[in-house]
């Protein structure tokens, strides 16, 4: 565990806009990998976010097994067309082969981050090499925020999740307890539950200071 202080330069402003915390943890998540959490509040305005990411570094071993498998294969294929000659299958083979190392690449999540501004909304973004998705819901619609449990193939499986309110005039045949909608968040890092507790209790410190402010 890390604790830091640091400014970050504002742009197109001459002042430093400095965090008042900045933790770095390191966990596993629940899929066994190494993850870091970083979680910043600030001040101006005041804000916490928290990002998630993968360790690449310890997690190698997960992941160089299956593109050491694609490259092995890629090598062959080029020894054999080298050695042999080019046939169509060779070539479909081939470019087969480099689609999904193309589609492994566009998917590989880089880190999520979520994003709390009191009185304005939540923001989760996944990072993606080439993207980023964003899903944001108003302050307004922000019933709660839960660690909810999911079983998934004799698996137990927890995430942070928001309750959100649902239009009143979207919903006009829905029963009243069928009003709030669940938005998951860190989906796809799957932070283990200790992870969960540390980040549900920080939100929930934020969100009853921005209902005492009110």
């Amino acid at each position: 565990m890390k604790m830091m202080t640091r400014c970050i330069p504002e742009k197109n402003k001459g002042f430093f806009k400095c965090l008042d915390k900045c933790l770095l943890l390191s966990h596993e998540n629940s899929e066994g990998l190494k993850i870091n959490l970083m979680i910043e509040k600030g001040g101006i305005p005041n804000y916490m976010q928290f990002d998630i990411s993968f360790n690449l570094e310890k997690s190698y071993s997960y992941k160089s097994s299956k593109l050491f498998l694609l490259w092995s294969v890629i090598l062959l294929n080029c020894l054999i067309v080298t050695y042999v000659g080019i046939t169509l299958e060779l070539v479909i083979t081939f470019f087969t082969i480099c689609m999904c190392l193309a589609i492994i690449w566009f998917r590989m999540l880089k880190s999520e981050t979520v994003l709390i501004i009191p009185n304005v909304g939540i923001r989760s973004t996944q990072n993606y090499p080439t993207r980023n998705l964003h899903t944001f819901v108003s302050w307004d619609r922000i019933e709660d925020i839960i660690i909810n449990e999911v079983i998934v193939t004799s698996k137990v499986l927890y995430y942070l999740t928001i309750l959100v309110k649902e239009d009143p005039e979207n919903t006009e045949n829905i029963e009243q307890n069928q009003l709030t909608r669940l938005v998951p968040l860190f989906l796809r890092t799957r932070p283990s539950l200790a992870v969960l507790e540390k980040i549900y209790a920080d939100v929930q410190d934020l969100l009853t200071e921005a209902k005492q402010q009110v």
